[in-house]
């Protein structure tokens, strides 16, 4: 995940903080993803209302592309809302760290420890 600055509703920005701090991820990939996300939550633009309609936010569903190809209809919940059968994926799940806040036409950069993919943000709603 690349340290670029997103967009986050400020309840939004709280909600994902108090549930995020007392996570103790062991795997190193995951201590990375987290520490990465939460240096993006506290950098984020901060907005006290709702944050533009193109902006990935929690509910709202998008289309992707990578390098695997495209993949539509995926939507960013909390962790209790995951649902893989219904592409409902975590905003703690990689790609919710890596997408969460950035906005529609964003290329976002994923560093993983075997590679790196560019994941297109094609639409957001």
């Amino acid at each position: 995940m690349e340290n670029t600055r997103i967009e986050i509703n400020e309840e939004e920005r709280s909600i994902i903080f108090d549930l995020i701090l007392p996570l103790n991820p062991k795997n190193n990939e995951l201590v990375d993803l987290y520490s990465e996300f939460m240096f993006k939550l506290k950098n984020a633009k901060v907005n006290y209302d709702q944050v533009p309609d193109k902006v990935i936010s929690l509910g709202k569903t998008i289309s992707i592309k990578t390098s695997f190809g495209s993949k539509s209809g995926i939507t960013i919940v909390l962790p209790k809302n995951t649902n893989v059968d219904q592409n409902k994926y975590s905003v703690f799940s990689i790609l919710g760290c890596t997408l969460f806040g950035h906005k529609e036409g964003d290329i976002v950069r994923w560093k993983s420890h075997r590679f790196i993919e560019e994941i297109e943000i094609l639409s957001v709603r």
